[in-house]
Order: structure tokens, then C-alpha cells, then sequence
């Protein structure tokens, strides 16, 4: 049997075009391992600097039905940390209506900008995270002890 090839009216485009715009979001009962690290970033990374490791994010994750590992953990951090916010390019190119053209970000001029001796690229860029980082939590032990000293 031979099958009709598909046609719509105008008025039935029109109709169809005003429901699927009118749908409501439904609301997402489960989320992947990569979804819900970044719903709950900020405060996996705030548990990080208030002393608790991977593992015990990952115990913690596990009570509410999520089975992942540190290492896993670890990883989807990362890519978190190097992607831009916002979905990611592969959502970007499926969406279509996206605006997806980069933007330029401006290189802080007192950060060097060559690649220290001895280190690749990426560990360069990661030795110097790791040293923002430092710095910005010996500042906040600083205003802690300062405050508590008042």
C-alpha cells in the first residue's frame, strides 16, 4: 500500500504551530550524572573547599540514588570548569535559533602569558587555577581571622 504524501492546510499549520508554542515545559523527574552536577556546581564546590573530598560528594550522591564515583566526579568538574555556562556546543548546533558565535575574552594582563618551563599548556593553565584558588582562600582566611578578631 502506497502512502500519501503528507499535507496540511494553512489553517491547520496555523492551529499547530499555536499549540506546540503554547506547551508547557515539563517538568524532569531524573536527571543524567552531568545534569545534576551542574544543578548542584556551586555547592559540590563549596563542600570541596570546606574540607569534604570527592568521595564523600560521592557517598552523599549515591544516598539520593545517584551511583558515581570520584573519579567521575572529578571529571564532569572539570569539563564544567573549561565549558562556557549554558548548554554546551553540541546543544548550541542542534538548537539552530541559537546565537552561537564566540565570544572573545580578554587575557588578564597580570597573569604571563607564555607557558612556564617543563609544563604543557593545559598544566600551565591549571597551575595557575590551582594558584587563584590558593590565593583567593588565603584572602577569605584572612578577612575570617580579621572579623573574628574584632
Amino acid at each position: 500500500m502506497k502512502k500519501k504524501p503528507f499535507k496540511i492546510t494553512a489553517e491547520g499549520l496555523k492551529n499547530l504551530i499555536a499549540e506546540l508554542a503554547a506547551l508547557k515545559p515539563k517538568p524532569k523527574s531524573e536527571y543524567s550524572a552531568r545534569e545534576m552536577l551542574v544543578e548542584a556546581e556551586v555547592e559540590i564546590r563549596d563542600a570541596l573547599t570546606h574540607g569534604h573530598d570527592l568521595h564523600d560528594i560521592a557517598e552523599i550522591v549515591g544516598k539520593h540514588g545517584g551511583d558515581i564515583n570520584a573519579s567521575t566526579l572529578a571529571s564532569y568538574l572539570r569539563e564544567l570548569k573549561t565549558k562556557p555556562q549554558g548548554k554546551s556546543a553540541k546543544h548550541k548546533k542542534k538548537a539552530g535559533r541559537m546565537d552561537v558565535t564566540p565570544t572573545a575574552t580578554p587575557i588578564p594582563t597580570d597573569q604571563p602569558t607564555s607557558t612556564p618551563a617543563g609544563l604543557s599548556p593545559v598544566r600551565a593553565d591549571a597551575e595557575r587555577d590551582r594558584q587563584q584558588e590558593e590565593a583567593i582562600l588565603d584572602h577569605l582566611l584572612d578577612q575570617l581571622s580579621s572579623t573574628s578578631d574584632s
